[in-house]
């Protein structure tokens, strides 16, 4: 066994694995990363967090806390569907793309055997890597920046494999993550369990360890109550470095050979605990002010227990010196108040009173409305939590209903500036992930048909980071728009602007897209008010065929575009063919209307015109 493996697994006290393993020791980093992960995670499923509600209402009793923990519901979880929501629009960037290089597949390699097949419609429970990198890798790479990735064969036998192993990225979350040294090596518990047989038994959730080294990946089960474990499976891939890799993140603090990330959307955390108290409170005033209280005078005795509030215990022994039980229990009927509640369909019947005694109130039941002013105040709070929520990662304009004074056009761009910036950063960790899985996956999976690794790796597909990112909704690009008109920017920006909306607007019309990017490219006046093309051609700033091309744009070009002498038009000639087009149609536009005003001259006599008598 090579010298670092000895130094993990041999049986020594000192040995690495027992230390962390057996004895629980870990580094303070991995420690520090779990608690990152578990708060995260428990906003983002809406699962129950007793830490904020007990924090939140120390003097409640255990029956109140109970009781408000049994209703609460996860509020928390609606925001991160909004980040989900947001983040996963890179999928949908125009340039989002998995590359295949061809002309780098080896000879020998049929066109089923390439890796777009593998990674297209093979790739392990999720039918498609790219299926994988948005709907698993993003999620956790975002909640858990501890967690690491692991490229394992399956199976781990990989000279039983046949010719073309099955490679997939494993995931495991920082709970699961024993230790962890940068491309040395990592300890693992997984999910899976083992079986073993005990004095009483079999055992069937014995621990499940995988060892991850520069030269092994290694799978170990325990074998009995003690925790010993022993090698079931062992893959020797002796490629001098480790098919693990820890999630990308903002780094926070170095503990060692560990260096602890924070996920980009951690800002939210201190936020979202704060919202999830306060919809704790909004629950439970909903349960006692949003109904009326009933109040009903006390009139008719209970039968059960003839106004007494208990009756005989009928399982109260006199003679049992030990009875635990008492000769009296609260009346299951009135339930110790002495009185019968009326229900809706009984009868209300009022006890005449003694004439000394004060006349019965009327009607002897009644309702108080209770004051929901609270209601609305705690609501309009949790509206403001949730954009705070929001606002912090950039992602205001998600919000269902936007609180608070209207922001200006200059803050607006700058919150839709930083968005950009944090999702593209966001789509660089993505995508430095998902090409690094993807090379380990093709390095293992054609290990035995490719000699050379330099050729598997360059066999891999290459996903390029996507810059065209289309994060925002068609009010915010329509005031984006506005804005730059009103500043005066450069119409090149608008003229690119209008491309933008159309992409968004048009995305499942193809004709109507074209239609609309070739007008925002070909008009000569894009971006310019009816006020600044006025002013221009008063100042002769702007020819006379401009103007017409420009004011006939749209249906000039829509009917470019249905004709058929155009059809085989590459699109790289396609712009200046159009442009041609136009400008001949303004020409002719323009002697058509020369030629008329020429004929209204012809039909005015010559000369001074009498006026009649």
């Amino acid at each position: 066994m090579p010298t670092q493996l000895t130094a993990i697994l041999n049986n020594g006290e000192e040995s690495i694995f027992k230390k962390y393993v057996y004895q629980g020791k870990t580094n303070p980093g991995i420690i520090v990363a779990k608690k990152f992960y578990k708060r995260l995670k428990q906003h983002e499923s809406g699962e129950l967090i007793d830490t904020l509600i007990d924090e939140a209402r120390p003097n409640e009793s255990e029956e109140e806390k109970k009781y408000r923990k049994s209703i609460m519901t996860g509020i928390t979880a609606g925001v991160f569907s909004k980040v989900w929501t947001c983040i996963g629009k890179i999928r949908k960037s125009r340039d989002f793309v998995i590359r295949y290089e061809t002309e780098n597949m080896p000879a020998g390699l049929t066109e089923e055997e390439f890796p777009k097949i593998y990674f297209d419609a093979q790739y392990p429970g999720e039918e498609s890597y790219e299926n994988f990198i948005f709907n698993n890798l993003m999620r956790q790479m975002i909640l858990d920046t501890g967690a690491v990735a692991v490229v394992m064969p399956t199976p781990l036998k990989v000279e039983d494999a046949g010719r073309f192993p099955t490679p997939v990225v494993h995931i495991f979350n920082s709970d699961k993550v024993i230790q962890y040294v940068e491309n040395d090596y990592c300890i693992i518990k997984s999910d899976e369990q083992s079986e073993y047989i005990t004095e009483t038994g079999v055992n069937y959730e014995g621990a499940v360890y995988y060892v991850v080294t520069t030269t092994h990946i290694i799978r170990l089960e325990q074998t009995d109550d003690t925790g010993s474990t022993t090698i079931t499976d062992e893959y020797r891939h002796d490629r001098g470095e480790m098919p693990a890799r820890k999630m990308p993140g903002i780094s926070e603090k170095r503990y060692g050979t560990y260096n602890l990330t924070k996920s980009r959307m951690h800002v939210m955390a201190d936020i979202l605990d704060d919202l999830y108290r306060e919809w704790s409170d909004f629950q439970i005033s909903k349960v006692i002010n949003a109904h009326p209280e009933t109040i009903e005078y006390r009139s008719v005795e209970c039968t059960g227990c003839n106004g007494s509030g208990k009756v005989i215990n009928p399982r109260f022994t006199p003679d049992l010196i030990d009875s635990t039980e008492t000769p009296d229990i609260i009346c299951t009927t009135c339930k110790g108040t002495r009185y019968t509640t009326v229900g809706p369909f009984k009868k209300h019947i009022v006890t005449p009173n003694k004439l000394t005694e004060h006349p019965a109130p009327w009607p002897p039941k009644t309702f108080v409305q209770r004051d929901v002013e609270t209601l609305r105040f705690q609501d309009e709070q949790i509206d403001k939590g949730v954009l705070r929520a929001l606002s912090v990662v950039n992602m205001e304009h998600m919000a269902n209903r936007p609180t608070g004074p209207a922001e200006s056009g200059i803050k607006k761009a700058q919150d839709v500036d930083e968005l950009l910036v944090l999702v593209y950063n966001i789509a660089c960790d993505l995508m430095s992930m998902a090409n690094w899985g993807a090379r380990w996956i093709c390095d293992f999976r054609y290990e035995f048909r490719v000699g050379d690794r330099k050729a598997r790796i360059a066999m891999a597909p290459v996903i390029p980071v996507p810059e065209r990112l289309d994060l925002l909704n068609m009010e915010t690009y329509i005031e984006r728009m506005k804005m730059m008109k009103d500043s005066g920017a450069n119409p090149y920006l608008i003229s690119e602007m209008h491309k933008e909306v159309a992409a968004k607007q048009f995305s499942n019309d193809p004709d109507k897209y074209e239609l609309m990017v070739m007008i925002a490219e070909l008009d000569p006046l894009v971006g310019y008010s009816h006020e600044d093309k006025a002013l221009m051609k008063t100042n002769q700033a702007i020819s006379r065929k401009d103007i017409v091309i420009s004011a006939h744009i749209y249906p000039w070009v829509s009917q470019i575009l249905k004709s058929e002498a155009f059809n085989t038009v590459s699109q790289k000639e396609k712009r200046e063919r159009y442009k041609q087009e136009l400008e001949k149609m303004a020409d002719d536009f323009i002697k058509s209307q020369d030629d008329e005003a020429a004929k209204r001259i012809q039909m005015i006599p010559p000369g001074p015109q009498k006026l009649p008598q």
